[in-house]
């Protein structure tokens, strides 16, 4: 972001949501960490600058908790500190933390669902508001935004608010709907280098699943490339 574009935002916005997120559960630790936990720090620090910002709504996850039975409006203590985290993903090559992530991440099932834990932990210590905790209860370093009417009101406002929005334990868009749409949306606007009619199927058994990959994907994708192969084209 350029200097320009920076001091646009800090002079007009009034709102933050923060959705920004890499979604892959196979990412790298070090990228998982710089994209999802640094990136959430620097859009708070960015936050921390602006003039007239009345609120950030910062969107989590609810797979930060899956150790967890019963997930509660509240940001849990903290599976690593996340300031460590984020030098150690600047600092350490990408091989060491490949190294150390299965141990470092446990219990949680993936980089995705930490980086996104430490980035809850965030807003506890870089707060728009007063913090909770951390160094002092109610510590602010600066009067921008709504920390100036608060103090003018005389208002206490030390609290940062969790709430827990979630399907629980419906469905609100099956398996079969998703297929269904993705036909449909294919019928409607394919592709520009389609090469066969789509179709989706879905099974939940293994010698389908690869007898299927076999036949639809493999076995074609060879004929196919053999064909431009043969024709002195780059394959696909």
């Amino acid at each position: 972001m350029s200097a320009e574009d920076r001091q646009v935002l800090i002079e007009n916005v009034h709102i933050i949501y923060h959705a920004a997120a890499s979604v892959r559960f196979d990412d790298f630790l070090k990228d998982a960490i710089l994209l999802n936990t640094r990136g959430t720090r620097d859009v708070a620090n960015l936050a921390l600058e602006m003039k007239n910002l009345a609120a950030f709504m910062h969107i989590s996850t609810t797979y930060c908790n899956t150790d967890k039975q019963v997930v509660e409006e509240k940001i849990y203590p903290p599976h690593a500190d996340w300031r460590t985290t984020i030098k150690m993903a600047e600092t350490l090559d990408q091989h060491t933390l490949d190294i150390i992530a299965p141990k470092y991440i446990d219990p949680l099932p993936n980089t995705y669902t930490f980086a996104k834990s430490l980035a809850e932990h965030v807003f506890l210590h870089i707060s728009v508001i007063s913090t909770i905790d951390d160094p002092i209860p109610g510590w602010i370093d600066n009067f921008n935004g709504p920390v100036g009417l608060l103090i003018a009101g005389g208002i206490d406002l030390d609290d940062v608010l969790v709430y827990n929005a979630a399907t629980g334990g419906r469905a609100i868009c099956k398996n079969r709907d998703l297929v269904e749409l993705g036909r449909r949306l294919t019928w409607d606007a394919p592709c520009s280098q389609i090469i066969w009619y789509p179709n989706c199927s879905m099974t939940s058994n293994w010698y389908v699943y690869y007898t299927m990959h076999l036949l639809f994907h493999m076995l074609p994708a060879l004929f196919v490339d053999g064909l431009r192969k043969l024709s002195g084209r780059k394959p696909m």
